[in-house]
């Protein structure tokens, strides 16, 4: 591509054929040993004589001996469709390209925007009712009976070298008593379901201290009573069996779900990703990050999320008086 040297600098120019995108993309490799203006403009007129199918397409990679240059202004001279399809447009017309200025811009941008508005949003919400005795949706979520079966199963594959802490229970107990340990938990846990109250006793938790990398902090560790997580872990398999049974979670979900995973859904989203971006669109993404989630949730909302799903009665009741502390 003779046509499109320019004197004082050092160009190769690379055509790629994308056969799945149906497209060529043009790839420009410059050298430039110093900074001259005239011999830039001559680059940009260079390029101004690149067919149009081709310039709608092209990357410049390069290596500039220029510390005066500002590449920021010379970005903004470029035209519409010379821009990269990933820039942002700020607010002063100028576009972010660089991963760092668009993170920083995205966020200020939602603060601004997204502000508390006192005519329509209440900034302190009243309490919502725990309903016990009201109709949810069908299906329902049936009232739990804990038979020794279920305990003995669970109680077969505890973790023998799991902490206890100051609980006197242990799991390695727990494995060695076997069969003749699991009535007492059995009807403990019924007479709970039945209260609808969560032992005041299994809700604490002695917290330990792990550093982290470094040495300089800490995160901390709650170990709970091994016969509360016994109780715990049959309580979740009941409400996600009926969960996964009618079909109540979102398919968009795959955090804490059987066979699913961060990865099945990093790949899938890459998938669309891809055919996104081979229909030559655009793909935006907006990743939220909340610190403590569950601890800044109301709990109030969670139990009325609950009964929305058809958990009611008692099994309500109980998730109540556990989720109140």
């Amino acid at each position: 591509m003779v046509e499109y040297e320019v004197v004082g600098l050092e160009v190769l120019w690379v055509k790629v054929i994308a056969l799945r995108m149906n497209c060529a993309l043009l790839i420009g490799v410059v050298y430039a040993p110093g900074y001259d203006s005239e011999v830039f403009s001559k680059l940009r007129t260079s390029m101004e004589r690149i067919p149009p199918h081709l310039r709608r397409n092209i990357l410049m990679l390069g290596d500039f001996n220029c510390p005066n240059i500002s590449w920021s202004d010379k970005a903004s001279e470029s035209s519409e469709r010379e821009r990269d399809l990933l820039s942002l447009q700020s607010s002063d017309d100028r576009y972010l390209v660089h991963p760092q200025d668009k993170a920083e811009f995205i966020p200020k941008t939602f603060a601004d925007e997204y502000v508390d508005c006192p005519v329509h949003c209440k900034t302190h919400l009243p309490p919502l009712p725990v309903r016990l005795m009201e109709p949810a949706i069908s299906p329902r979520c049936l009232d739990l009976l804990i038979t020794t079966t279920a305990i003995l199963t669970i109680v077969k594959k505890l973790d023998v070298n799991k902490a206890a802490g100051s609980s006197l229970i242990t799991n390695r107990l727990l494995r060695v008593a076997g069969t003749a340990i699991v009535h007492p938990p059995s009807r403990l846990s019924n007479l709970i379901i039945q209260t609808g109250q969560f032992p005041t006793v299994w809700k604490k938790a002695d917290a330990v201290p792990i550093p982290k990398k470094g040495g300089s902090a800490f995160r901390p560790i709650s170990l709970l009573p091994p016969l509360s997580k016994l109780f715990e872990k049959i309580l979740a398999d009941h409400l996600s069996n009926y969960l996964y049974q009618n079909t109540l979670l979102s398919d968009s979900q795959y955090g804490f779900r059987k066979q699913r995973s961060t990865e099945i859904q990093l790949a899938q989203m890459s998938h669309h990703f891809s055919q996104v971006l081979l229909q030559r669109k655009e793909a935006d993404v907006i990743l939220l990050d909340c610190t403590k989630a569950f601890d800044r949730i109301p709990h109030d909302v969670i139990v009325d999320s609950l009964f929305k799903h058809g958990v009611t009665g008692r099994l309500l009741a109980l998730f109540s008086d556990y989720l109140r502390g």
